[in-house]
C-alpha cells in the first residue's frame, strides 16, 4: 500500500498534467459555430451560376421580347431590367435554404424581397400580351425604386459599410446587396422621368 506521503507525491505529479490535458480538450472540442471560431461562408458554385443563368434567360423571355420596337434608351433599360429581374428570380430558393444555417442578413433580405416581387408578377406577365402588360410596368418601376429606397436607407443608417461586402460574408448577402446597387440607377432614372413629367 502507498502511504499518505506517497499518495500526496503521486497526486502532485499527475495534477498539472491532468489540468493541461483538460485545457487542451476544452480548446480542441470548442464548437465550430462559437463566437471565437470563424464561420466558413457559403460559396457561389457552378451549379448556382447555372441557376442564375437560367433565371436571366427566363427574365429576358418574359419581359424583354419587344425591345426591337423601342427606342435605344428604353430598349437598354428594358433589357437591363429583364436581366436583373432574372437574377432576382432564384433569390427565394437560395435564401430560404441558407436560412437553415444562419440568420438572413440585409443583403439576403433584399434578394428575398426582390425575388418574391418577380415571382408575383410572373403569372400576369404570362397571361397578358407584352403590349399591354401592366405587370411588366409595375415590375420595371417598382423594383428599381424599392431597391433605391432600401439602399438609401442602408446608407443613411450607416449599415452600408465596406465590411458588408467582406469575403467572410455569405455570397447570398453580397449578391443581394449587389442586386440592390444594380437596380438603384434604374430607380434614379425613373425618378427623373416621374419628376420631369410632374414639374416640367
Amino acid at each position: 500500500m502507498i502511504g499518505w506521503d506517497g499518495r500526496a507525491a503521486y497526486i502532485g505529479c499527475i495534477m498539472p498534467t491532468d489540468f493541461q490535458s483538460l485545457g487542451e480538450t476544452s480548446e480542441t472540442t470548442m464548437p465550430a459555430n462559437s463566437a471565437s471560431a470563424p464561420v466558413t461562408p457559403d460559396k457561389l458554385t457552378i451549379a448556382r451560376l447555372l441557376i442564375l443563368t437560367a433565371g436571366v434567360a427566363a427574365g429576358l423571355r418574359l419581359f424583354a421580347l419587344d425591345v426591337a420596337s423601342l427606342d435605344t434608351f428604353d430598349a437598354w433599360r428594358t433589357v437591363a431590367s429583364a436581366v436583373l429581374a432574372g437574377l432576382s428570380l432564384p433569390g427565394p430558393l437560395f435564401i430560404l435554404r441558407w436560412r437553415r444555417r444562419m440568420p438572413v442578413g440585409l443583403g439576403g433580405l433584399l434578394w428575398l424581397a426582390l425575388g418574391l416581387g418577380v415571382w408575383t408578377m410572373v403569372p400576369p406577365a404570362l397571361a397578358v400580351p407584352l403590349d399591354d402588360a401592366s405587370a411588366r410596368t409595375c415590375l420595371f418601376i417598382g423594383m428599381p425604386l424599392a431597391s433605391l429606397w432600401f439602399m438609401s436607407a442602408l446608407l443613411l443608417s450607416g449599415q452600408l459599410r465596406r465590411g458588408i461586402f467582406s469575403r467572410f460574408e455569405p455570397w447570398t448577402e453580397r449578391f443581394g446587396l449587389g442586386l440592390g446597387l444594380a437596380w438603384s440607377p434604374l430607380g434614379i432614372g425613373w425618378l427623373f422621368d416621374i419628376y420631369g413629367e410632374a414639374f416640367f
